[in-house]
C-alpha cells in the first residue's frame, strides 16, 4: 500500500513540476514583451521564422475558391508561405484517383497560378513553385535527346588476320533511343589468368546499379544516403598479369563504324575483344508522381542545354505570368527529391571529362564494362574520376544553371538537391549551391522507414548551410507512408520535429497540405503519403498552439550562428552523402557537435584565425577531421597544408596517394611529399601528433578524445542522470548563447545539464507557452554553468544565456535535505521551483515544509510553506454534449457521465465513430481558501485524445495539445460555482472507419484514401482523465 501511494505521489509531483514552468514574468518582473528584438520575435515570430506548407494541387484539381480558402486559413493558423506542388499520387497504394483539373502549365492552370499569387500577395504570404508536376524534373516537353541517359554496350570477339564488314550487335536499348559513342578493341592476351576476380562492385562503382544490403537498414542503405565508401573505395589487391589490356593497347575503331552500325576493319593477327559503346535512355527515365497529363521523360541533369530548353518551354511562361509578384510574393523555385536512381551518361561527357580530368575517357570505358585496364588500382581510380565528373556536371550544369536562371528573374532556389536516393552527386556540393539548402525528414510509421537512419536527412542541408553562409535550413517534414490522419502530435510529430531541430532544421515545410475543393467532401482528396493537414482536418482550427511552438523554435534557431567544435571533411568520392547526426563521422559525440564540409567549400571558404578554422560569415571550428580514407583529393591536401601552416589542428590518417588518375603518378608523388611534411613520423600508434608550421596534425585519437585531453569541455552534457536521452543544438548571436534541449524519450527527465557558458545568467524560454523565466537555481564550475531541467516526456526547452550572472542562488534544502546542487537531483525538484524577477528570488511549490535558500554570499532565507489546499479529483458530474447526427451538426443531446471514457466505448454509433470536436461541461465549486492570493490553482485534464480547449466562466484559457494537459485557471476562477467547458478534438479515422459500415449514399465522409477499413482499430478519443484540481504556493524569498 505504501509503495502504491508513493507511485501515485511521484506521478503527481512529476505532473506538478511542469505547472511551475507556466508562471509568466508578470509575477516575476514582467519585462519579456518589451525589451529586445529577440523577445519580440519570440512572442510574435516574423514571416521568415514561420513554417511553410507543401501545398499539393492534386492532379490539378483545385479551384479559385479552394485556393483562397487555403491561403486565408494558412495565414490564420500561422504559416508563412507555401510551395505549390502540382502532382499526382492520389491513387498509389490502393487509394482512388481524383478528378483531373487543368494540366500543369496550361492556360487554365496558369489562371489558377495567377490567382494564388494575387491572394498570397493580399495576405502577406510567400510562395515557391515546384517547376513541374511531380518530381524527377521533366515532363511531356522533354524529348529523348534531353532525357536521362545511361551507358550501354555490346561485345564481340574477332579473330585475325581478316578483313571484316559486319554489323555489330546493337547494345540494349530503351524506348528505341540509341546513339553510338565509340567502338574499342584490344588483343586478348593468351596468358590472361582464368581464375582472376573482377573489379569489386564494378556495377555500383560505374553507376550501373544500386548497392544492395541486408539487415534492418537494408532499404535505407540501398536507397537513401548510404555510406558508400566500402563499395566505392575498396578494391582487391593488384595481382601480376591480371589486366585485360594496357591503355595504350586499346584501339579506337569509331571511325571504322558506319552510321548504320557496320564495322569495316582489317583485323590484325590474334583474338580481339570488341566493345561497342553507346548511350540510351536510363532505366529510371520518367517523371514520378505527376498529374495525369504531365507524363514524360525526366531531364538529363548532366546537360545544361537540356535545362535551358526546359526553362524556356515550361518555366519562363509561368514567370511571365508572375510579373509584379516575382521577388515579392513569389520568392523561390523548387524541384523535389531525386528518385531517378542510377544514370551515368550525357552526350557531351567525353569532352567534359577531358576538360575536367585532363585525359581521354575512351580507352578507359572498358572499365565500366567490368574490364581491368592497366591494373586493378588504376581502373579503380578511373572510376573515381568517372563518378566525380558526373557529380561535377550535376552541380555545374544543372543546379548552378538553375540558380543562374532563377536569379536572372529575381528568385532564389531550394531544390532537394542532396538525394537522399543513391544518385551520382556530391550532396554537400549540390546543397551548397541552393539559396536555401533543403532535404526531408519523416514522421514515425510502423511500416515504412521505421528506423531513424531512414527518417532524418537534415544534418546534410544544415551542414551545407553552415559551411556556405546560408541562414535558413529547410526540410519537407512529417512525411510518412502508412498512417492516414493517425500521426499523433505529442509523441510523433513533436519529437520528430525536435530531433530535426537538433540536426539543424529551422524551416519546416509541412508535407502535406492538400488543396481540396469543397465538392470533394470531407476530409476530401489527399495525397497517398505525408501527414494530412489542411482546413478539412479536424484539428486544423485548434492547431495554432502547436504551430506557434514550431514557429518560436524556428525563430530562435535562425538567430546568429551554429556552434560546433569540429568540421568534418567527408571526402571527394561520388556518390557522397552526410547521414543523420548521430552517425557521428567526426567521432565527437556526445556533447560536442560538428558540420560536414565539401571539398569545394573547404578549398574556397576556410581560413585560419587564432588557431581556429573560420569561414567568411563568422562560423568557426576548433578542429578539422579528415575522412578515414587512404587517398585524398590533391587540391584538398594542398589546402590542408595551408591551414596547418597557418595554425589549424587537423585529425586524420596519413594519405598514401591521390584520388583519380589526373596527373598520375605525379599526383601521388606530391601527396607523398606533403604527407611526409605534415605527418612526418606520426604513425597513429606510437606517435600521435606532429607539429607543422603554427598548427598540428593528429592521427590515432578521435576528435572527442583530443578536445577532452586539451581541456575543452563538452558544449552540452547531461550530468545526471547520465543515460537521459537528450539532444541539443547551440547557436550564438553576438553575446547571447541559445541552446535548444529536447527529451527524445517517452519518459520524463529530471536532469542537471552542463552548458559551456560562463558568467551569464541562464533563462528558460518555454516554446510551448512562450513564457520566459530567469533561473535562480544554477551553479557554475569553471567555464560551465549547471542548470536543473525538468522535461516531460518528449519535452523541450530553450536555455538562453545573456547578461552577466550576478548573484546566484545555488542551494535549496527542505527539512535539511538538499533539493538541488550541481551534482544531485532529488525528487523534490519536481515540486519546487526557484526563479528570478529582477533582483528578487521567487519560490513556487506544492509541498509544505521548512525550506532554506542559501545565496552565494552565505545569506540564508527561511521559507515556511503550509496549508496548501488539497488536490481534488473531478470524477463525476460531467456532461458530454453528444451528436444527434453522424456529422456532429445540428442539436446536441446531453449525456450525463458516471465516468470519463473514450467515445469509442459508447454503443451509440454517432458517438462511437465520431470525428471532430465535442464539448464537456460541469460545474466546479471553489472555496475562498482555494483562491487565496498566495495560491495558484491548476486544472489537470489527465489523458486527452487528442487536443483540448479549456474555458472557465466564459474565459478561454487556451488549447492544450501535449501532456501534461494542464492549465492555470487562477485568474478565471471565482469563489462558488464555476462553469467549466472542455472542448476535445480527435482525428478523422474513426468516422471514416464507421462509414465503411454504411452504403456510400449515407456516409459522412468522402475521400480517395482507402486504407481505413472496417478492420482498422479505432483511435481512443475524448477526455479520458482523471481530471484534477491542485494548488501551488508562490513566495518571494526574503534574505
Amino acid at each position: 500500500m505504501k509503495l502504491q501511494h508513493h507511485r501515485v505521489y511521484m506521478r503527481v509531483l512529476d505532473r506538478i513540476r511542469v505547472m511551475f514552468r507556466l508562471v509568466l514574468c508578470t509575477v516575476l518582473g514582467g519585462c519579456a514583451c518589451r525589451c529586445t528584438a529577440l523577445e519580440r520575435g519570440w512572442h510574435d515570430p516574423p514571416q521568415q521564422a514561420r513554417l511553410w506548407a507543401y501545398w499539393w494541387w492534386l492532379n490539378g484539381n483545385v479551384t479559385e475558391a479552394a485556393i483562397t480558402r487555403d491561403l486565408q486559413e494558412m495565414k490564420a493558423v500561422g504559416f508563412g508561405g507555401a510551395v505549390i506542388m502540382d502532382a499526382g499520387g492520389a491513387d498509389q497504394r490502393g487509394n482512388a484517383r481524383v478528378p483531373a483539373g487543368p494540366v500543369f502549365g496550361s492556360a487554365g492552370w496558369r489562371r489558377l497560378f495567377k490567382h494564388a499569387l494575387a491572394e498570397a500577395d493580399r495576405l502577406g504570404l510567400e510562395l515557391s513553385l515546384n517547376i513541374q508536376s511531380g518530381w524527377n524534373l521533366g515532363g511531356p516537353t522533354v524529348q529523348p535527346a534531353d532525357a536521362v541517359k545511361k551507358l550501354t554496350w555490346s561485345e564481340l570477339v574477332l579473330t585475325g588476320p581478316t578483313n571484316v564488314e559486319l554489323e555489330l550487335p546493337t547494345p540494349p536499348v530503351n524506348d528505341g533511343f540509341y546513339r553510338d559513342i565509340c567502338v574499342v578493341a584490344w588483343r586478348i592476351r593468351p596468358d590472361l589468368p582464368t581464375n582472376r576476380s573482377p573489379l569489386r562492385h564494378y556495377g555500383v562503382k560505374a553507376l550501373l546499379k544500386q548497392p544492395t544490403f541486408q539487415g534492418p537498414h537494408a532499404w535505407f542503405l540501398a536507397n537513401s544516403a548510404p555510406d558508400t565508401a566500402p563499395f566505392l573505395l575498396e578494391e582487391e589487391p593488384d595481382q601480376p598479369g591480371e589486366h585485360d589490356a594496357r591503355v595504350h593497347d586499346v584501339i579506337d575503331l569509331s571511325t571504322n563504324l558506319s552510321a548504320g552500325g557496320k564495322l569495316h576493319w582489317a583485323v590484325p593477327d590474334g583474338e580481339w575483344q570488341l566493345l561497342r559503346f553507346g548511350y540510351t535512355l536510363g532505366d529510371w527515365r520518367y517523371v514520378s508522381t505527376s498529374s495525369d497529363a504531365w507524363k514524360g521523360y525526366a531531364l538529363d541533369v548532366l546537360d545544361a542545354g537540356a535545362l535551358e530548353r526546359y526553362w524556356q518551354a515550361v518555366v519562363a511562361p509561368l514567370l511571365d505570368d508572375a510579373v509584379g509578384f516575382v521577388g515579392k510574393t513569389l520568392k523561390y523555385l523548387h524541384t523535389d527529391s531525386w528518385e531517378i536512381e542510377v544514370f551515368n551518361w550525357t552526350a557531351a561527357l567525353p569532352q567534359e571529362f577531358r576538360k575536367r580530368r585532363g585525359y581521354d575517357i575512351t580507352p578507359w570505358l572498358p572499365v565500366v564494362a567490368g574490364r581491368i585496364i592497366n591494373s586493378r588500382h588504376e581502373s579503380q581510380r578511373f572510376l573515381e574520376d568517372f563518378r566525380r565528373t558526373l557529380g561535377d556536371l550535376v552541380a555545374d550544369n544543372h543546379y548552378r544553371v538553375f540558380k543562374r536562371l532563377a536569379a536572372e528573374r529575381g528568385l532564389g532556389i531550394h531544390p532537394e538537391s542532396g538525394g537522399p536516393h543513391f544518385t551520382p552527386i556530391d550532396a554537400q556540393q549540390c546543397l551548397g549551391i541552393n539559396d536555401i539548402p533543403m532535404a526531408e525528414f519523416w514522421a514515425r510509421s510502423a511500416t515504412h522507414r521505421v528506423v531513424d537512419e531512414a527518417r532524418f536527412f537534415v544534418k546534410q542541408p544544415a551542414s551545407a548551410a553552415h559551411t556556405t553562409g546560408k541562414r535558413i535550413v529547410a526540410a519537407e517534414g512529417f512525411t510518412s507512408v502508412g498512417p492516414h490522419w493517425q500521426e499523433t502530435i505529442w509523441d510523433n510529430l513533436k519529437p520528430s520535429f525536435d530531433q530535426a531541430l537538433c540536426e539543424g532544421l529551422n524551416r519546416l515545410v509541412w508535407h502535406a497540405v492538400v488543396c481540396s475543393p469543397d465538392e470533394m467532401g470531407m476530409p476530401g482528396q489527399q495525397y497517398f503519403a505525408g501527414t494530412h493537414f489542411n482546413p478539412n482536418t479536424t484539428w486544423w482550427p485548434k492547431s495554432r498552439s502547436f504551430l506557434s511552438y514550431i514557429n518560436r523554435c524556428q525563430f530562435m534557431l535562425q538567430q546568429g550562428l551554429f556552434v560546433a567544435d569540429v568540421c568534418y571533411y567527408y571526402g571527394d568520392h561520388v556518390p557522397n552523402f552526410a547521414r543523420l547526426k548521430r552517425s557521428d563521422p567526426a567521432r565527437v559525440l556526445p556533447g560536442f557537435d560538428y558540420d560536414v564540409i565539401s571539398a569545394e567549400a573547404l578549398i574556397e571558404r576556410v581560413s585560419v584565425k587564432d588557431g581556429r578554422l573560420v569561414l567568411p560569415d563568422g562560423m568557426s571550428y576548433r578542429v578539422l577531421v579528415l575522412a578515414d580514407h587512404e587517398r585524398i583529393n590533391l587540391a584538398v591536401l594542398r589546402k590542408v597544408k595551408e591551414l596547418v601552416t597557418a595554425g589549424a589542428t587537423v585529425i586524420g590518417p596519413r594519405p598514401i596517394g591521390a584520388t583519380g588518375l589526373q596527373n598520375y603518378p605525379d599526383s601521388d608523388h606530391e601527396v607523398a611529399a606533403i604527407a611526409t611534411a605534415l605527418w612526418a613520423d606520426c604513425d597513429g600508434k606510437t606517435k600521435l601528433t606532429n607539429e607543422y608550421g603554427k598548427g598540428m596534425v593528429v592521427w590515432g585519437i578521435t576528435a572527442r578524445e583530443l578536445l577532452l585531453s586539451g581541456g575543452v569541455q563538452p558544449d552540452f552534457e547531461c550530468v545526471e542522470p547520465a543515460p537521459a536521452h537528450l539532444d541539443y543544438i547551440h547557436r550564438r548571436d553576438g553575446q547571447t548563447d541559445i541552446y535548444f534541449v529536447a527529451n527524445l524519450d517517452s519518459n520524463a527527465v529530471n536532469a542537471v545539464c552542463a552548458f559551456r557558458v560562463a558568467d551569464k545568467l541562464p533563462e528558460l524560454w518555454l516554446p510551448d507557452t512562450g513564457q520566459i523565466r530567469s533561473c535562480a537555481k544554477f551553479d557554475r564550475d569553471g567555464n560551465r554553468t549547471f542548470v536543473p531541467l525538468q522535461l516531460e516526456p518528449y519535452g523541450s526547452v530553450f536555455v538562453v544565456f545573456r547578461g552577466r550572472a550576478g548573484e546566484q542562488t545555488i542551494r535549496l534544502t527542505r527539512a535539511g535535505q538538499t533539493v538541488f546542487t550541481a551534482a544531485a537531483v532529488r525528487d523534490f525538484d519536481t515540486a519546487v521551483e526557484l526563479y528570478r524577477a529582477g533582483a528578487t528570488v521567487v519560490m513556487q511549490t506544492s509541498l509544505p515544509g521548512e525550506y532554506e535558500v542559501c545565496a552565494t554570499d552565505e545569506r540564508v532565507a527561511k521559507v515556511c510553506i503550509e496549508n496548501i489546499p488539497a488536490q481534488v479529483t473531478l470524477a463525476d458530474g460531467w456532461v458530454l454534449h453528444a451528436p444527434t447526427d453522424p456529422r456532429g451538426q445540428g442539436a446536441k443531446r446531453t449525456v450525463k457521465l458516471t465516468r470519463l471514457k473514450s467515445w469509442t466505448e459508447f454503443d451509440e454509433t454517432n458517438l462511437k465513430y465520431f470525428s471532430g470536436t465535442l464539448e464537456y461541461t460541469r460545474t466546479i465549486t471553489l472555496g475562498k481558501h482555494q483562491l487565496a492570493r498566495r495560491y495558484r490553482l491548476w486544472l489537470d485534464l489527465g489523458d486527452v485524445r487528442e487536443l483540448a480547449e479549456v474555458e472557465l466562466n466564459g474565459k478561454n484559457l487556451g488549447i492544450l495539445w501535449k501532456p501534461p494537459f494542464h492549465v492555470d485557471i487562477t485568474h478565471a476562477a471565482k469563489p462558488g460555482e464555476n462553469k467549466l467547458v472542455v472542448r476535445v478534438t480527435n482525428f478523422w479515422p474513426n468516422r471514416i472507419i464507421g462509414d465503411q459500415f454504411k452504403p456510400p449514399e449515407r456516409r459522412v465522409t468522402n475521400t480517395n484514401i482507402r486504407q481505413l477499413t472496417r478492420n482498422t482499430p479505432l483511435m481512443p478519443s475524448g477526455l479520458l482523465g482523471p481530471v484534477q484540481l491542485f494548488a501551488t504556493v508562490t513566495n518571494v524569498v526574503q534574505f
